[in-house]
């Protein structure tokens, strides 16, 4: 019947796959722990079994707009635009049911995946990959074009924030007269004005610096058994 077209040719008297978990009690469940692993580059480990069918696997990075410089200035803010932007990896996520997201700030970068517990791998090599490569030009202009049409509705209080963390933390006077921003009070929104002198190599040059000692990251996942999140690392 139709019913059973719309389900498939698995009854659903059968048996779950192997990779839903079985419902149990709480109180027969273990408190979630989290656990904590230093590889032997420096990356680290940390994951939580929380018991559910979706794994959130994520990058964190002590990287941000605080790390740029005046000719660098609104280079984090482009990286966080191009993080999962292939259109090859966009329809991978969808295939696989998962979702993406990218997040950076003054202080840190974030890169997240949710996916289902079974495709758990190819999420981790879509994450690597997203992590480690170096965008493209065409990518890079394709980003400065976003940004131009994000100024363009951007919400008053986003500018005000920014306005407001810039007056509080700089710019400082220094000994020859010239002024600097502190580290804190970079911009964390690429400036229009920064646009014509971002090119490939800049922004290349900052991912180099930045985005890419092991030493600066944690690997973080949750809804996933620790042993198999630090083999997937390595």
């Amino acid at each position: 019947d139709f019913a059973t077209k719309l389900r498939g040719s698995q009854p659903i008297s059968s048996t779950m796959p192997s990779y839903i978990p079985h419902n149990v009690s709480q109180g027969d469940l273990t408190v979630p722990v989290t656990h904590i692993t230093t590889l032997p580059n420096g990356l680290r480990v940390a994951s939580q079994e929380t018991y559910g069918q979706v794994t959130t696997v994520g990058v964190l990075i002590n990287c941000g707009s605080r790390y740029e410089n005046h000719e660098s200035a609104g280079v984090n803010h482009i990286l966080e635009l191009l993080a999962f932007s292939s259109n090859d990896n966009e329809i991978l996520v969808q295939e696989l049911g998962g979702g993406t997201f990218a997040s950076s700030s003054r202080e840190q970068f974030l890169y997240c995946i949710d996916i289902l517990r079974p495709s758990v791998p190819q999420a981790m090599s879509l994450l690597a990959q997203s992590v480690t490569q170096l965008p493209s030009e065409e990518q890079l202009e394709q980003v400065k074009k976003v940004i131009e049409y994000q100024y363009l509705d951007m919400l008053p209080e986003v500018l005000l924030g920014e306005g407001l963390q810039m007056a509080a933390y700089g710019p400082l006077k220094k000994s020859n007269s010239n002024h600097d921003l502190q580290q804190i009070g970079r911009p964390h929104l690429c400036p229009l004005e920064s646009l014509p002198n971002i090119n490939i190599e800049s922004v290349r040059d900052f991912h180099r610096s930045h985005l890419s000692d092991p030493t600066q990251m944690v690997l973080a996942g949750s809804g996933i058994v620790h042993e198999e999140l630090v083999n997937l690392a390595q």
